[in-house]
């Protein structure tokens, strides 16, 4: 088949229909409904990076409604349209908790229909992003060593509580613009470490008053 894929399953007028699967090489596995060759209909798929969608399907992708399990163990359960979050829908935090719920537009939180005022991009950002998955999940210790080091740099003033939220992923970014850096609002392993280690020498950029500002 097209791509390396190979599909088991039910046949009929000389295409997959009935039940199905599709492999594909780099370990992309669909499991369910299929239509005329394409995935429709309720249907399981995991992803080549480990992630799991539970769901609708239609028009080749997840859309309809399903649920998004991580492999941090972070979930998405609600609305989904070309494999994004779109629509109503919650989170469900690694440790079981529930998150945000509410409207989702295109992966991000809190955005509304066109017809309502648009809110901020959240500073999570997409949840489906590797990078901020991997910050965003790092011990609570080492978060509160980041917090300390924004808030000697006049970047953060919320709680030093070791969790990341909307206020230092806000002065993360405060933090990147002060150093000409990409505003992502989370950390890499190497920005961690300029970070703590410029605190630890007492050379951390002091943010000014302009730039608390905005």
């Amino acid at each position: 088949m097209p791509n390396g894929a190979v599909y088991v399953g039910a046949f009929r007028d000389g295409a997959p229909n009935g039940q199905g699967s599709y492999t594909m090489p780099d370990g992309w596995k669909y499991i369910g409904e299929v239509r005329n060759g394409a995935l429709e209909g309720q249907g399981t798929t995991v992803f080549a990076n480990g992630t799991l969608y539970v769901g609708d399907h239609h028009d080749g992708r997840p859309n309809g409604r399903g649920t998004y399990t991580f492999p941090d163990g972070w979930k998405y359960v609600g609305d989904v349209k070309d494999n994004r979050f779109e629509g109503q829908g919650t989170e469900y935090l690694a440790n079981g908790s529930v998150g945000r719920s509410g409207y989702w537009s295109d992966g991000y939180f809190g955005r509304r229909p066109p017809t309502a005022p648009q809110d901020v991009r959240d500073p999570y950002g997409p949840p489906d992003e590797p990078a901020r998955l991997a910050f965003r999940t790092l011990p609570s210790a080492l978060l509160h060593q980041v917090q300390i080091a924004l808030v000697a740099g006049g970047y953060y003033k919320g709680e030093v509580d070791g969790l990341y939220g909307p206020d230092t992923a806000a002065a993360i970014q405060k933090w990147q613009r002060a150093l000409k850096q990409t505003e992502t609002g989370f950390l890499s392993a190497d920005q961690i470490v300029q970070l703590l280690d410029a605190t630890t020498r007492g050379s951390v950029i002091v943010v000014s008053a302009d730039d608390a500002k905005g």
